[in-house]
């Protein structure tokens, strides 16, 4: 009888053991059939097979100790050893030790015949296919489960962008600006008008979660437009900072607040210009605080956006040239200048302008 799992011998073992023990019933001997009662005078077996065949025919293990073996080349006696055996009145096998336990296993369980074989097998066989169905079924699950988190993330997401780009509350905006401004030196971009939604949807769980994710220790800015818009002072670390958020409702929240920026001592003189930004709608003229530079009769203005200084024309808004380092931006501008011309340069520049029209910073002076 071919045999493909183990009757349930290692079950529960732990490797390197279970493995080692498997990997002693697999291996495969040839032996004589006649003596197993088989029709071939000689029959591959793994040695699990073996065991059972012998059992079957009313091989019963022992344990002989003591046994004197003799030196085939000296025909001195070895040193006495223990020898495993399957054992008839007339005849033995002699087995390993993990044999001689798969033998007692199967023998201490019933299996001694090939209908108690057979029948273990079969309920086995069924039981690893409902464990295989009830793993496909949980597989199923987990899968309809990440979709639709997948969906209803999707669908979150789309809903926050939308509420952002139409947001109306100009009176928070203007505050969210005027600390965005302060602290980072721009003004907020739509993006970061999702916090001023989620805010006004706090006791939504997912928009509290959301919250959450966003006010670190690093995003200094949306943390204090949280304060002022809520009139909450957070806790300074995060861990704290979690558990607060995670402890109140919209009903905590003690009103608006007005931010009043403290004096920065800054080492380069710092004016508002407009940064100009692509939207669907087109271009749009967004605050922020730069070092003015004049350079080639174009107005221009700089400024550190991460790890890269920007120098744009003050006009427009529009980028000219950007570098690692200031002095590396303003030898690329020199580049962009004799390449292209500078009558060419102020020609787009004027083209920019023609189309989406003057920054307001040069429309406040005109008024």
């Amino acid at each position: 009888m071919k045999i493909k799992n183990y009757l349930g011998f290692t079950d529960g073992r732990k490797k390197p053991g279970k493995t080692r023990i498997e990997d002693t019933l697999d291996k495969s001997y040839s032996y004589n059939g006649k003596s197993l009662e088989l029709d071939d005078n000689s029959i591959i077996l793994k040695r699990k097979e073996f065991i059972i065949r012998v059992i079957q025919l009313g091989y019963t293990p022992e344990i002989m100790k003591n046994v004197i073996t003799y030196n085939k080349r000296t025909g001195e006696p070895n040193k006495p050893k223990t020898e495993y055996r399957m054992s008839s009145e007339d005849s033995s096998w002699i087995i390993t030790k993990t044999e001689h336990d798969f033998a007692l296993y199967l023998i201490g369980n019933n299996l001694t015949t090939d209908k108690q074989v057979r029948l273990y097998i079969q309920k086995e066989d069924e039981k690893l296919a409902q464990e295989e169905q009830a793993r496909l079924e949980e597989e199923k699950r987990l899968q309809e489960e990440i979709e639709r988190q997948e969906q209803e993330e999707k669908q979150f997401d789309e809903w926050l962008w939308s509420e952002a780009i139409n947001y109306k509350d100009e009176g928070k905006i203007k505050l969210m600006n005027e600390i965005f401004l302060y602290i980072i030196g721009n003004e907020a971009s739509v993006n970061s008008y999702k916090l001023l939604v989620m805010i006004d949807n706090f006791d939504n769980p997912k928009c509290k979660e959301e919250i959450i994710s966003w006010l670190h220790n690093d995003n200094i800015a949306s943390i204090k437009t949280f304060e002022h818009i809520t009139g909450l002072k957070l806790p300074r670390t995060n861990n704290k900072r979690l558990e607060y958020l995670n402890s109140i409702t919209s009903e905590d929240f003690k009103g608006q607040i007005e931010f009043k920026p403290r004096k920065k001592p800054q080492t380069k003189k710092q004016e508002e210009f407009y940064k100009g930004m692509h939207t669907k709608e087109g271009l749009k003229y967004t605050k922020c605080l730069a070092e003015p530079i004049i350079k080639h009769g174009i107005e221009m203005f700089i400024k550190k956006e991460e790890s890269t200084y920007n120098l744009s024309s003050a006009e427009c808004g529009m980028i000219l040239s950007s570098g690692f380092t200031k002095k590396e931006c303003l030898d690329n501008l020199d580049d962009v200048i004799e390449k292209r011309g500078i009558d060419n340069v102020k020609k787009i520049i004027a083209e920019v302008v023609e189309k989406y029209g003057l920054s307001p910073r040069y429309e406040q002076d005109i008024a």
